[in-house]
């Protein structure tokens, strides 16, 4: 059994985002106080069969979100999704030490 567990671990790993988590937390940022519209809308929307969000239940990354690095990509690959605030740029260099503690 632990063999199996070890086998599907990388496939954990390149599992879609889960479409009612990431739907709860994006409404949640955009429409603060709206708990009841919110889960009502993330159950509708990812109740829908024919997404193309790259969230999980998706047909397609067509019509997903990309970030910073996303953005800067082999032109031919399909593009990688991404969550809202999961894809920072680079910070600047610390030359000072300011941020070491």
């Amino acid at each position: 059994a632990a063999a199996v567990a070890v086998g599907l671990q990388p496939f954990a790993a390149l599992a879609a985002a889960d479409c009612l988590q990431t739907c709860r937390k994006n409404c949640g940022r955009l429409a603060a106080g709206s708990r009841d519209y919110c889960e009502s809308s993330c159950v509708d929307y990812c109740g829908q069969d024919d997404r193309k969000d790259g969230l999980s239940g998706s047909v397609s990354t067509e019509g997903s979100e990309f970030g910073f690095a996303s953005s800067f990509k082999n032109p031919l690959a399909p593009q990688k999704p991404t969550v809202y605030g999961d894809d920072k740029p680079p910070g600047l260099p610390d030359v000072f030490g300011v941020n070491q503690a």
